[in-house]
């Protein structure tokens, strides 16, 4: 089966295969944890998206949008962390301080380029401009703004409909008045991006917010997800990870139709705590279940009595493993050998021939663009 990751701003969260270990497993005496088959199966059991970026959120205990406090970590910090982490496959080459340069003078550049047979561009722009909430919502507002009145072909620089008249007293064009006013607010405009200490293409803003207020904390993806015909994703925060202060919601999405993105939420439990997410740190956890695989069930309850082989193994089962449990000097037999080969726990022959001792998810492959 087929699962397609659609990248609306490629590299801005990582999708890898699930993790196997949990530090709360590996603080079990002799990490006896990682013996239950059912436990560590579930831990592997799909994709996790990684957070772009470090930062650490409060929420105050009000049901308002604005009751949850959000504070990204510098980009010295996001850099540190990433550095610590398994280099990004998406390739990308530049750092971040490279991206943010390049980024700050192509706007400029092409304002400075750019020209307009009307009135309609003034000092305001700057101002909704450089107050957007992201990097992508700035770089948007001020291509679309300058790509809307960019000179066709038979423009002439010097525009007969400015009258403006510049400092050495002669007529002056739009395009010299908007360098101008690029220039008064071209502070304005690096402080805005400077200030917003994300990695490459990535935007606290929209990444990470509060959308819909009591206490829930939403991320952004920006990824679209692609199933087969009958197939949906479960969405849920990491499998037997635990954040103490919040927990991640579970989502059932219909990914064979939908053509847009999700989000994933986490709900306090508690508030004035401190919550801190780390870069590359999984938000979320997705596998593919098949749709009406629950309504196509039909559930009975029986008296074990009604079996007697199945009552028959079990109670020899049961005392087996207590006496096993006490006597064994094999770990492998304590903790259920049997369950972990595969086989029947009476005459040791296979259970099935499908058993499974872990769960391996394949990485996402890149297609070329």
């Amino acid at each position: 089966m087929e699962l397609k990751c659609y990248e609306i701003e490629p590299g801005h969260v990582r999708v890898e295969p699930a993790r196997l270990k949990r530090d709360w497993m590996d603080e079990t005496p002799d990490g006896h944890a990682y013996r239950c088959l059912p436990l560590t199966r579930a831990n592997s059991h799909g994709w996790e998206l990684l957070c772009p970026l470090g930062f650490e959120a409060v929420w105050n205990g009000e049901p308002g949008i604005d009751a949850i406090g959000i504070s990204v970590d510098s980009r010295e910090e996001n850099d540190a962390a990433e550095s610590q982490n398994q280099a990004d496959p998406s390739g990308a080459s530049a750092t971040d301080e490279d991206a943010r340069g390049e980024l700050i003078q192509s706007v400029l550049e092409a304002m400075k380029q750019s020209t307009s047979s009307s009135e309609s561009i003034a000092v305001e722009t700057f101002d909704e401009a450089t107050s957007a909430s992201s990097h992508q919502n700035l770089v948007d507002h001020l291509l679309k703004t300058y790509a809307d009145s960019a000179p066709t072909s038979n423009q002439q620089e010097g525009n007969a409909m400015d009258p403006a008249v510049s400092e050495e007293g002669q007529p002056s064009t739009l395009q010299s008045r908007m360098t101008a006013m690029i220039k008064k607010n071209e502070l304005k405009i690096r402080e805005a991006l400077g200030n917003m200490n994300l990695s490459r293409n990535a935007s606290s803003a929209h990444m990470i917010e509060s959308h819909f207020g009591n206490g829930i904390l939403t991320f952004n993806p920006l990824l679209i997800f692609q199933t087969e015909p009958g197939y949906d994703l479960w969405i849920s925060g990491p499998s037997n990870q635990f954040k103490d202060g919040i927990q991640a919601t579970q989502a059932i999405v219909e990914t064979d139709w939908m053509p847009f993105t999700f989000s994933v939420n986490w709900k306090f439990t508690r508030p004035n705590v401190p919550i801190r997410f780390e870069k590359g740190e999984p938000f979320c956890f997705l596998f593919p279940i098949q749709r009406g695989a629950v309504e196509s069930c039909e559930p009975v309850i029986t008296s074990l009595e009604s079996d007697p082989n199945l009552k028959e193994v079990y109670w020899s089962t049961r005392v087996k493993r207590n006496m096993a449990s006490m006597l064994s000097k094999d770990p492998q037999e304590r903790f259920q050998g049997w369950y972990m080969r595969g086989n029947d726990p009476i005459s040791g022959d296979p259970g099935t021939t499908t058993h499974q001792l872990a769960t391996r998810s394949r990485k996402f492959t890149r297609e070329a663009s």
